[in-house]
């Protein structure tokens, strides 16, 4: 298995569209630091909203991960399992002692520890170019947090935001990885990933808009059962101390639990195809 993953993990990197997506994290940090530079301008320093080089790795990846970064992993699902699984290239793997369910397994491994890589690199850019154009100042404060944090104690809760973000992650390629094999085409894998990705994102708008006009709070938990909602503001419910975080955390283990079946469910009644 592990002659496997390293074989995953080499094809990975042969592709140039890996290449380009972790090529563009400084570019995609400097367009977040511009934003926020303008923002700074019309907001309070003692606002969670102002954003200096503490808080910028959060700020800066709380938008792109809800549409870049998801971005990023529908194409390392799709073109690592819909474009070999469709096109017969993983027959080629198949001829050796490996099953369907183990290279699948191996590519799941494979694509989790490139986006786990993917999210230290942006971690590490945020911090360098964050420090580099944005006021540097000892404390900073997050949303849904009442106290102030000196610079260590920023340090960690920015880690532990994207622990959590890589966790959502998790969740949403095990969703990508089962709507990639029943896809059958790239073109409709990628479709279908996104169309899916924005159906969950928008639903959760829409419960907004029915609750304005009934005149009421949108319910919570209908709220969090969106994992791209989870991606927008769940994280700093679970970094706040919400009750509602094992409702979050529950949620987060069904998408990763529920899709994983289905995709071994499917692989073992595709095996005797393959």
């Amino acid at each position: 298995m592990a002659e496997l993953i390293k074989s995953e993990w080499e094809r990975l990197w042969l592709k140039k569209s890996t290449w380009l997506c972790f090529s563009a994290i400084p570019f995609m940090v400097y367009a977040a630091i511009s934003y926020y530079t303008k923002k700074n301008m019309v907001i309070s320093q003692t606002s969670p909203e102002y954003t200096n080089f503490l808080n910028f790795p959060v700020a800066a990846l709380q938008e792109q991960l809800i549409s870049a970064v998801n971005v990023f992993l529908i194409l390392f699902v799709v073109l690592s399992i819909t474009e070999e699984y469709r096109s017969g290239q993983l027959r080629m793997v198949m001829i050796r002692r490996y099953n369907i369910r183990e290279i699948l397994s191996a590519k799941y491994i494979v694509i989790l520890t490139a986006m786990f890589l993917f999210l230290l690199c942006y971690f590490i850019f945020s911090f360098i170019e964050g420090y580099i154009f944005l006021p540097k100042n000892n404390t900073t404060r997050f949303f849904f947090r009442e106290d102030i944090f000196l610079a260590k104690d920023a340090v960690i809760y920015c880690l532990k935001y994207y622990l959590l973000a890589f966790a959502t992650m998790i969740a949403v390629a095990s969703m990508c990885i089962f709507v990639s094999l029943i896809s059958r085409s790239t073109t409709v894998a990628v479709g279908a990933n996104i169309a899916i990705v924005l159906f969950l994102a928008m639903g959760t708008e829409i419960v907004k808009i029915f609750a304005q006009i009934l005149g009421c709070a949108p319910p919570a938990k209908i709220m969090f059962s969106s994992i791209i909602h989870i991606q927008y503001k769940g994280i700093y419910f679970l970094l706040s101390g919400s009750k509602l975080n094992l409702w979050i955390m529950f949620i987060i283990l069904v998408y990763t639990a529920v899709f994983s079946m289905f995709s071994y469910l499917y692989l073992r009644r595709k095996d005797s195809f393959m």
